[in-house]
């Protein structure tokens, strides 16, 4: 699944994860996007075959040594 920044105000790190959930995709410190109307604002990741996506604020990827490939317990 894609997402899109509409409405949200902050840069956010946005984590798909696979049912095992081993992490496939990460769009790192995805932008708010700008535009007053949604149909306007891009689209980021769902490239990738996934179960669970994780947000977080941006930078906290990265921060917590999160990759691709790797593994998140919950």
């Amino acid at each position: 699944y894609s997402y899109w920044m509409y409405q949200v105000r902050v840069p956010l790190d946005i984590v798909w994860m696979d049912r095992s959930r081993r992490i496939v995709e990460i769009s790192a410190n995805t932008p708010p996007c700008k535009s007053e109307k949604g149909s306007e604002c891009p689209k980021y990741g769902g490239t990738k075959k996934a179960l669970f996506v994780l947000e977080l604020a941006g930078g906290m990827a990265a921060r917590y040594g999160l990759d691709v490939g790797g593994e998140i317990s919950f």
